[in-house]
């Protein structure tokens, strides 16, 4: 039996995803260090949660104190910052904007790396495997064990690497000592040898989360009609769905609503659906945008849609737009194909892995409100080729998302790893 442990979020839909392959096998033995408290159980896996110090049995939680290497007085000192005035200062700044990122992360990483190392020089895995880079990954990187797979998704290195000196420094240690490397884009992929990875070793081009279990989705018996009257909308308006949130660091929210005025003023039954947490200072900007740009009629703001409601807006939408200004492969491009809807999305070089202006979906400049309004234009002038387009991108799904055959790869690539340990 093969001892496999995960450094993951492991409150992430797409991190639970990956885990729930291995943990549904009895070749595994599947250990988890969440770097997020609390998280629900997953059958047939023990998750040691890292910020409250409990263990999480697939039947109840049990509060442990979970081993640490970092001193008494550091982990005291550290209690002690968190719970003041300054520490909670700190925390409003990071979870609204970008000022504090790199020092929570940091501060997150140094946290967690003792009880990491020290969990794990219990359980002596057969593998480690840290799903994303930060921080995650980052703290595999320091505990050293060997041998040490990374995934890394979406901005990982072309944001958090890029604008973050220690971040930076911390991605460089990571990637020179993985043994097993896997991006969700071919960009990432040669990114990755910059900063370390050797092409010698064992590399492959993955989604976050494996991909799709197609058969669970309906795009061949899509009932639009059904979700829209559910959610109130009229049959014949265009729906529009962005639900990459308000993160104005790496989410350009406020040009989308910029390029409104241009789209209504030649398709006025038009409505935008726009998720995200409606609770921060980034959202009360945008919704106060809207205002001043006469358009708030046109917006329909959603609170941090749950899977299953998040679905149904994808069930009830033609067209899902991201205004990201970095990326990798979003699942959530993925999830929207599958459910039939035309991605009209920036023009990064991973996304166009995926989309081809004009034969699948539409590209943007995502800094350019008039080019978001340009490439939705140009797909409600094309509404008659949107079937064509869904077949499109059901058969790029079929070739390059299944999650069955994209994990039987993982698995493979995890015993050859293991057999040169």
């Amino acid at each position: 039996m093969m001892r496999v442990c995960f450094i993951a979020d492991a409150n992430s839909i797409h991190a639970r995803t990956w885990i729930e392959y291995f943990c549904n096998s009895p070749d595994y033995e599947v250990f988890v260090l969440s770097t997020t408290r609390n998280p629900s159980p997953i059958r047939g896996v023990i998750i040691y949660d890292l910020k409250t110090s409990m263990m999480i049995t697939s039947s109840s939680k049990v509060v442990k104190d979970v081993p640490s290497n970092n001193p008494l007085l550091v982990r005291r000192l550290i209690g002690y910052i968190k719970n003041t005035s300054l520490g909670k200062f700190f925390a409003y700044q990071v979870d609204n904007g970008k000022q504090l990122h790199e020092l929570k992360l940091l501060y997150s990483v140094l946290q967690f790396r003792g009880k990491a190392r020290a969990i794990i020089k219990m359980l002596q895995p057969d593998l480690i495997h840290c799903l994303r880079l930060p921080i995650e990954g980052y703290i595999g990187g320091l505990v050293g064990y060997c041998p040490f797979a990374i995934s890394t998704w979406g901005n990982d290195l072309v944001y958090f690497a890029r604008e973050y000196y220690v971040l930076r420094r911390f991605t460089r240690h990571a990637l020179s000592i993985a043994d097993l490397y896997f991006p969700d884009n071919t960009r990432d992929k040669y990114i990755a040898e910059v900063y370390g990875y050797s092409p010698s070793k064992l590399s492959q081009i993955i989604p976050g989360n494996g991909g799709l279990r197609l058969d669970e989705f309906p795009l061949h018996h899509k009932d639009s009609c059904s979700a829209r009257g559910e959610l109130g909308f009229n049959m014949n308006a265009n729906l529009i769905i962005s639900s990459r949130g308000f993160k104005n660091f790496y989410i350009n929210t406020s040009a989308l609503i910029q390029a409104i005025p241009a789209i209504i003023k030649i398709y006025p039954n038009t409505i935008f659906i726009i998720d995200g947490n409606t609770n921060s200072l980034v959202y009360q900007q945008l919704e106060k945008k809207t205002q001043d740009l006469k358009v708030e009629r046109y917006c329909r703001f959603t609170n941090r849609l749950s899977r299953p409601n998040l679905l149904n807006y994808f069930a009830a939408s033609d067209i899902m737009v991201s205004v990201t200004l970095y990326d990798g492969w979003p699942i959530s491009l993925l999830e929207g194909m599958a459910y039939g809807l035309i991605p009209i999305m920036s023009n990064h070089s991973p996304i166009q892995e995926w989309v081809t202006d004009g034969w699948n979906g539409y590209l943007f400049d995502p800094r350019d409100p008039d080019s978001i309004a340009e490439a939705i234009i140009r797909a409600l002038s094309n509404k008659d080729n949107f079937e064509e387009m869904r077949k499109r991108n059901w058969a790029l799904l079929e070739e390059r998302a299944d999650y069955w055959k994209n994990m039987k790869i993982a698995e493979e690539m995890y015993r050859r790893v293991i057999g040169k340990k």
